[in-house]
Formats: C-alpha cells, structure tokens, sequence
C-alpha cells in the first residue's frame, strides 16, 4: 500500500472509473475501488456487514429453492401412485420430471435409442415452451414439468391425487370421430378400454361414448378432467418474486436506496472479467445448488456479454450510469462509516459510565456495612442481580453492560482493594485434588 490517504486513493479509482470510457474498463476500476475501500478498518468493517446482509439474503432464497424443490419431489411421488403413469401419454412425460428434480442422467433406453433420445428432447422442448413459470433455475423448469405431466394425467381423473396443490374441473364434450378416430367403425370404438382409446386418441378419459347422431355424423361423446392450475405454497412462489411485472422497478428502487443491493450489484459487476468468459458447462448438475449457481452464471454470462457489443446501445447501462452507481454507492458507505465511528465513540462512552455506575455502586452497597464480614457478602450472581435492580429504577443505560463476568470483574477487584477475601474465592480444585482432599 502507498503513502497515500485513503481519501486520496478513493478519489484516483473514481476519477480513472468516471474517465474510462469502455465498460469493461470501468468494472475494472470498480473492483479496484471496492478493493481499496476494503483494505481500511472502518470501511472493512461496513463492507463485511453488507457481505453478511448478502448470505442472509441468499440463505433465505436458497432455503425456498430447497423446499421447493422438496414439494416437487413430494408431488411426483404422489403422482407415481395412479394406475396411469406407465400410460405411453403419461410415462415420457413422468420420466423427463424425476431426471430433472433429482438431477440424473438419462436412462439408459434413452441413451441406446436415436429414436427415443429424440423423443424425449422434442418432448422437453414443447413442456417448455409452456412459460407459465420462468425458465431460470430449477424451480421454474420442474414446474413446467409437472404441470405438464398433471394436465395429461388428470385426464384419466383420480382427483384425490390432487387435492389441496391443483384446482381440477370436470370437462364433458363430445368431438367428430372423423377428426379423432376417422379409421374405426363407431361399435368397434366402443368395444375398447380406457387405456386403448387413450392410446389411440392421445387424450385421456374418464367414460367414453362412440354414437351417430341424427344428421348421421359419428361422435365421441366424453368426460375428463382438466387442470386449471397448480396451487403453490408461499415459498414456491417466493422463488419468482423477481419475476414479477414490477420486480425490474422494484429492484432498482432498492438498488438506488439500499446499500446491501447496491453493493451486491457493484460486485457483480466488478467481475466482469469472469463472467464474460465464462463457458456453460454441459454436465448435468448434480444438486439443487449446482443448478442454482450455473443458471446464476449462465444469466450473468448474457447480460455482460451485451456490453462486448460496438454499438453502445444495447450496453444494459450507460457510461454515465455505471459512474452515478459508484458515486452513489460512495455516498452511502461513508455515512454508514460516520455512524459506525459515532457508534464505537457512544459504546466507549457508555462502557466508561457503566463502569462509574458499578463501582459506585458496589462502594455503596459495601458502606451499608460495619465491619465487613465476608460470610455475609452477596455472591457475584446476587451483585449482578442488585445493580440490574438498581439500574433499572434509575433507567440508567448502564443495564447493558450488567453482565455476570463484568461485574464480577470489578467487585472482586473492589473487594481485593480493601483486603476482603470471600470464602470460595480461591481457584477452583482439579477433580483429582478434591479426591484427595476428601481421602
């Protein structure tokens, strides 16, 4: 570290970060301000604070994503109970839900099978082009899943299965047999099961009915049911909080005005470096939190990559910005540096007058006797006890610092200053000393 003050050296990385003019100049020159603002004690020290609000914030999210993650697998286990799920409808579907959630591999008919392989991607594919949960992270993904594989179960029915996590309704309608079955005469299509007409319509039922109608057009009258949606405890929905239609304008208000978020964002960008070069794995992730942090760098990876584009257009923030974060972010750290002082200053202040209160007060407690007799001294629990006592009745701020150990601290100073020694003052005797003394 050179001779210069620390003023010195925030002020020559915010002059090199404001002149920069290349975004990736400017993030480098952020980690070296966000450097040069850790290697100070008191700057450390409201650093370290953030970083603690930081994993609070990502203990919290991260304990939803587990539980979430656990509900899931709760329902698929519900759901591999009904007669249906080896069903051809229902059993891809199923088999695409359990490699996801419990992060395995293919297996191994999909890994032997062009054919199957195939399948099964196309399949992934049309689940996930159902958006009705965000694609980022596992959550959002498994969701998909699974409503997918309830909208083509809940078809055969089994409504128990769902109750209390899907609202189901009761569907009945009635199709020509020229757009569902054109090849089948109307007694042969009624002469099949629940599993081969399923089989051969791709719908599920609950009863079925093949009939010519007066104007001697074949229908299939039917019942089933149809999910209307998935029910989700709180904390499945907490996983898309970010998600929703002012999340963007909340986040910024809260980046603008809280130093936690602020810093966080600082930070990410300070690494720019990282995670523009960042190549996606293509493993498998085998946890929760492996596929939580690649889909963490994948988006991170996207949006710096924006600001490798000539056109600064599509940068996602302006030089001017990126300049107004910093300064911003400076403004808040040093009045959360001026508290900190002030609060060390007032914590010393207070400790020095706790320290007056107790010795005055064991002084006092002490000339309420005559001649002192040890035996009748109060113990270092009763003399905590009577100054919190007194403390109390005067509202005196002291009350904080009545600690057990501290005020046993300066009592038997007090008491070793005038002579007196308290039975049971002496160190404490090993166990094998006090067998000893007892032989």
């Amino acid at each position: 570290m050179s001779n210069e003050s620390l003023v010195q050296l925030i002020h020559k990385q915010q002059v090199l970060l404001n002149k920069a003019e290349l975004p990736e100049a400017k993030f480098i020159h952020m980690k070296e301000l966000l450097k040069v603002l850790s290697s100070d004690k008191d700057y450390g020290i409201v650093l370290e604070r953030l970083e603690n609000g930081i994993k609070i914030r990502d203990t919290l999210e991260h304990a939803n994503v587990e539980k979430s993650v656990h509900w899931i697998r709760d329902k698929l286990a519900l759901l591999k109970k009904s007669k249906w799920i080896k069903h051809p409808n229902v059993e891809l579907i199923f088999e695409i839900a359990e490699n996801l959630i419990n992060f395995s591999t293919l297996n191994e008919k999909f890994n032997t099978s062009k054919d199957l392989c195939e399948q099964y991607q196309l399949k992934l594919t049309q689940l996930f082009s159902n958006k009705n949960y965000p694609l980022m992270g596992v959550v959002g993904r498994a969701l998909c899943i699974l409503e997918g594989l309830v909208e083509v179960l809940v078809e055969f029915g089994e409504i128990d299965l769902y109750s209390g996590w899907a609202e189901i309704k009761s569907f009945k309608s009635k199709m020509p047999l020229s757009f569902i079955l054109p090849e089948l005469p109307v007694e042969q299509i009624n002469k099949l099961n629940l599993w081969e007409i399923s089989e051969k319509t791709g719908y599920g039922f609950t009863h079925f009915k093949a009939e010519v109608c007066g104007n001697k057009q074949s229908y299939l009258s039917f019942e089933q049911f149809r999910l209307v949606g998935l029910i989700l405890p709180d904390f499945v929905q907490k996983n898309f909080s970010g998600f929703a239609p002012n999340a963007i304008r909340n986040w910024k208000i809260s980046r603008d005005t809280d130093p936690i978020t602020l810093y966080h964002f600082l930070k990410l960008l300070s690494e720019f470096e990282y995670y523009a070069n960042h190549l996606p794995t293509t493993r498998i992730p085998t946890s929760w939190q492996k596929y939580e942090l690649t889909a963490v760098k994948t988006a991170m990876q996207h949006f710096f990559k924006q600001f490798l584009s000539i056109n600064p257009d599509n940068h996602p923030l302006k030089p001017a910005e990126i300049n107004n974060l910093a300064e911003s972010f400076l403004n808040m750290i040093e009045i959360l540096v001026i508290n900190l002082r002030k609060n060390v200053s007032d914590e010393k202040a207070n400790k020095l007058n706790a320290d007056k209160f107790i010795k005055v007060a064991i002084k006092e407690y002490l000339e309420g006797f005559g001649d002192i007799d040890a035996k009748n001294l109060k113990s270092n629990e009763e003399m905590t006890n009577h100054l919190k006592e007194i403390a109390l009745r005067k509202n005196d701020s002291s009350i904080k610092f009545l600690t057990n150990s501290y005020v046993s601290e300066h009592y038997r100073a007090i008491l070793k200053s005038k002579g007196i020694t308290r039975k049971g003052g002496a160190p404490r005797k090993k166990p094998c000393q006090k067998a000893k003394l007892a032989q």
